[in-house]
């Protein structure tokens, strides 16, 4: 993953985050997908939120469900620039805030 550009975080229903990956294929088209991403307990982020990377790795967590084990693959982004941030949109429109001033 290149630390020089920006990427888009998504945020789930459950708080969860992953990045927006892109490549171009051999024939020329792009091809997107998100992966997992975690961030430092403290950090809240919005959906669709752009930041620049600074610093991350590539981590894993075992984990056991139903009589089932599997592994978990993620970057952990220890350090970002948060970029820029979507608007609030609800049910396809921008909502804007009143402000009292």
């Amino acid at each position: 993953m290149n630390i020089d550009r920006e990427y888009m975080i998504f945020k789930n229903e459950y708080g969860k985050y992953s990045i927006g990956l892109s490549k171009k294929n051999q024939e020329g088209k792009w091809e997107n997908t998100t992966f997992p991403v975690r961030f430092q307990k403290e950090v809240e982020l919005e959906n669709k939120t752009k930041i620049k990377i600074q610093e991350y790795w590539f981590d894993f967590y075992n984990w056991t469900h139903d009589n089932k084990k599997g592994t978990t693959y993620y970057f952990f982004i220890n350090q970002f620039e948060i970029v820029e941030t979507e608007p609030f949109e609800e049910m396809g429109k921008e909502v804007k805030a009143e402000l009292p001033f």
